[in-house]
């Protein structure tokens, strides 16, 4: 099996309080800025198996490596021939980059305010900015979606000034979640979900025998013997009282009766019955009086429950 290959060992040097490395014989500094340059110049040293060192600041921060002299000229040349060629290839593939952003980000979010996509892309696909526009680990729609989402929490909400307020991170993204949510949904076009609410006990049973529960918002038809609890002498009751007091409104012989005593009502209104059939039509007088002496026992019934 063919051995894996190893990270040549860069040993460490560190700058004095003025700045200036103390850099072995035939090396030159190699400061951090350009990619091109401080790739190339380890690569072509350590092919020449020589060795590449690593320069720190004396707070251990990396400044740049420090590499022969002449391989660091040889590269610098090669630089300035490859510049023209290398700067097209990568506004090539940066527009490649673009372009593919732009369209997840204009197929996930149809109805995002063309401004704010616009800023999303700038923003997002800065170079050297660290930020998940440029991660390759992820797929496009993730990266788009993350990139939506932190454009949101930091320009339209108040995240920033909860952080500024000394808030912790993660609780102060708790706070701006509902705003985020609601704006990601309404740019992908999305209505928001309204939980159902759900029969008590569970779902309903099915079959034979079974009994269904209704949701609470239902009302349930029962008997009014159940809600009111009142027993049949008290219904009873209460419907007599009722047409006492329709009479009342409408009579005023029968309103002045209802003030007397009990056997004193029991004979005002037994003549102002008689009196009102008095003036009714002769063919229904037999079954007015089937219907006054009952009228006149309920009458009697009511007042001995009284």
């Amino acid at each position: 099996m063919p051995s894996a290959t190893l990270t040549p060992h860069e040993p460490t040097l560190t700058t004095s309080k003025s700045g200036q490395p103390t850099l072995p014989a035939g090396y030159i500094l190699v400061r951090k800025g350009n990619p091109y340059i401080t790739k190339h110049s380890r690569a072509l040293t350590h092919e020449a198996n020589r060795t590449v060192y690593t320069v720190q600041s004396p707070t251990k921060t990396q400044i740049g490596i420090a590499v022969p002299s002449t391989i660091y000229v040889h590269v610098q040349a090669l630089n300035e021939q490859t510049s023209a060629a290398r700067a097209t290839a990568v506004a090539k593939k940066d527009a490649t980059t673009r372009n593919a952003f732009e369209a997840e980000l204009h197929k996930l979010f149809p109805y995002m305010p063309v401004d704010r996509a616009d800023e999303v892309v700038k923003h997002t696909l800065q170079k050297r900015s660290g930020r998940v526009g440029r991660t390759t680990t992820l797929e496009l729609s993730n990266v788009v979606a993350l990139a939506v989402r932190a454009h949101i929490r930091h320009n339209l909400t108040g995240y920033d000034a909860l952080l500024r307020k000394g808030v912790g991170k993660e609780r102060a993204r708790k706070e701006v979640q509902g705003v985020v949510d609601d704006l990601d949904r309404t740019w992908r076009g999305e209505k928001k979900e309204v939980a159902k609410e759900e029969p008590r006990g569970g779902p309903p049973k099915t079959g034979r025998g079974s009994s269904v529960r209704k949701p609470r918002h239902e009302k349930s038809v029962v008997s009014k013997e159940a809600v009111t609890g009142v027993t049949r002498i008290e219904k009873q009751r209460q419907k007599q009282k009722r047409k006492r007091k329709r009479k009342q409104e409408t009579n005023p012989a029968d309103r002045k009766a209802l003030t007397q005593p009990a056997d004193k009502k029991r004979t005002v209104l037994g003549a102002n019955i008689s009196s009102s059939l008095a003036q009714l039509p002769r063919r229904r007088s037999l079954r007015i009086e089937e219907q006054t002496g009952q009228a006149a026992k309920e009458h009697e019934d009511v007042m001995d429950l009284d």
